[in-house]
C-alpha cells in the first residue's frame, strides 16, 4: 500500500476548521498552506466547480473517514510512506506508528519538494511503485514478464 502526503496515520486536523464548514474561497485560501491551486484552476470558474468537490471530498476522508478504520486490525500489505521534505502537513511521524499497522513492514521515502513532491518526482515514484509492486507479485508466486 502506497501513502503519500501524510505524516501519521491519525493526522485528521487538515484545515483551520472541517472542510465542510468552509466558503469555496475559504477552502481555496487554506490550501495555500499546500502550495495552493494552480491559477488555472483558481481562477476559473468552470475549473473550480469541477475540481472543488474532490478537493472538498479528500478533505472530508482525511478529517472524518480515517475515524471509521479499526486501526486494531493490522494492514497485512507492506506500507510505503512518500513524503515531501518540504511538505509543512505531513510531519514526521513517532518512531513505531506507522509500524504498528502493518503485519509487513513499512518503507519510508523522501522526495525534494512539498506537498505536490509526485508532480517533481514522477518518474522516480513511478519506478518505485513499478520495482516494489513487481517484488510483492513475485513474492506471492506471480511471474512477472516485461
Amino acid at each position: 500500500m502506497f501513502l503519500s502526503g501524510r505524516g501519521t496515520p491519525t493526522y485528521h486536523n487538515v484545515l483551520s476548521r472541517p472542510v465542510r464548514h468552509l466558503s469555496d474561497q475559504e477552502l481555496i485560501a487554506g490550501l495555500d498552506a499546500y502550495g495552493g491551486l494552480p491559477e488555472a484552476v483558481a481562477g476559473h470558474e468552470l475549473m473550480r466547480t469541477l475540481f472543488l468537490p474532490i478537493i472538498r471530498a479528500d478533505f472530508h476522508l482525511l478529517e472524518d473517514g480515517a475515524r471509521s478504520i479499526d486501526e486494531r486490525v493490522p494492514v497485512r500489505s507492506p506500507l510505503v510512506i512518500l513524503n515531501g521534505k518540504d511538505d509543512a502537513a505531513a510531519q514526521q511521524a513517532p518512531p513505531g506508528v506507522w509500524e504498528a499497522l502493518s503485519v509487513s513492514g513499512v518503507e519510508f521515502h523522501s522526495y525534494a519538494g512539498g506537498h505536490f513532491f509526485v508532480d517533481e518526482n514522477l518518474q522516480s515514484i513511478i519506478q518505485l511503485i513499478v520495482e516494489k509492486s513487481k517484488r510483492g507479485l513475485e513474492k506471492n508466486g506471480v511471474s512477472f514478464q516485461g
